[in-house]
């Protein structure tokens, strides 16, 4: 389908002819979460991701580009018979921030304080620190409310946090309720909302 998961192992043993148990796995990296939900035919191409793999392009101002690649052995000319070429469109998907985690619900005398936790792509994997680094220019964030399927209120916050007020849950909803269903995105700057977190979660 296009897309590729990214997976991490603890190790691997040859046990026959390009054939490889691998062991202990970490799956959905990278923000390839909706991925790892896939059903893969056996014999799915896997790429190892070591240091021969360079980056292409970089940066926002490849986006939305066409390039055409040429591959071919190293002392032969890029035209030569042997060369294959390779048509790609950049798209926002390494740039796209990852969907949020640990949304909470806590009525309150004020309404429903919604509470989630940030993710980020660099610099994230201390276990030291108080609060990962913010790897966009600014927080923002898009919170969508949801009934039967549909968004029925969104609203966009500059912290991980959003208070749904009293008076908007009886216009939304016509009672108080005790599930929400909500999605959550991360908002970049660059490339706008991101991977989104959709969930049903009591109210506390």
């Amino acid at each position: 389908d296009g897309t590729s998961e990214i997976i991490s192992f603890a190790s691997a043993e040859l046990i026959g002819a390009n054939q490889w148990r691998i062991k202990r796995l970490l799956r959905g990296l990278g923000g390839s979460e909706e991925q790892a939900a896939r059903l893969l035919p056996v014999g799915s191409l896997v790429v190892v991701l070591d240091g021969a793999v360079q980056p292409l392009l970089a940066g926002v101002s490849h986006l939305g580009e066409t390039w055409t690649w040429r591959i071919a052995p190293a002392d032969a000319d890029p035209y030569d018979a042997l060369s294959v070429a390779i048509t790609a469109t950049s798209g926002p998907a390494a740039l796209l921030p990852l969907s949020p985690t640990g949304v909470t619900a806590q009525r309150a005398n004020d309404g429903i304080h919604i509470n989630w936790i940030r993710r980020a792509r660099l610099d994230s994997d201390s276990w030291g620190s108080v609060d990962i680094p913010l790897d966009e220019s600014k927080e923002a964030y898009r919170l969508s409310l949801m009934k039967g399927g549909a968004v029925i209120r969104q609203s966009e916050v500059m912290m991980p946090s959003f208070l749904y007020g009293g008076a908007e849950e009886l216009a939304d909803f016509g009672s108080r309720q005790s599930m929400l269903t909500l999605m959550v995105q991360q908002i970049s700057a660059s490339v706008g909302p991101g991977r989104a977190l959709q969930i049903t979660i009591p109210i506390m």
